[in-house]
């Protein structure tokens, strides 16, 4: 099974670099002690490693795993019209 890490983001970006910043946003944190679970990877690694100052990160528990949710195809804007 895949392992997972827990984000959160603790220090504010304001006054960093942009790449920084785009970092923050790339691991999909908006709001300051917001916390979001990844799936560990070398590129995750490195993305943590650049902000690491302003994140904290440490293992997900099992129970904090995504879930995947399936998705329903539109039909369209055709079937709808009358």
């Amino acid at each position: 099974m895949p392992e997972y890490v827990r984000i959160t983001y603790i220090r504010s970006a304001i006054a960093k670099p942009a790449d920084q910043q785009r970092t923050i946003r790339a691991l999909g944190l908006r709001r300051l002690h917001q916390t979001r679970v990844h799936q560990d990877s070398p590129t995750l690694r490195g993305m943590m490693a650049r902000v690491s100052h302003l994140i904290s990160v440490a293992p997900a528990a099992p129970d904090e795993y995504p879930v995947a949710t399936p998705r329903v195809k539109s039909k369209g804007r055709a079937a709808n019209a009358h």
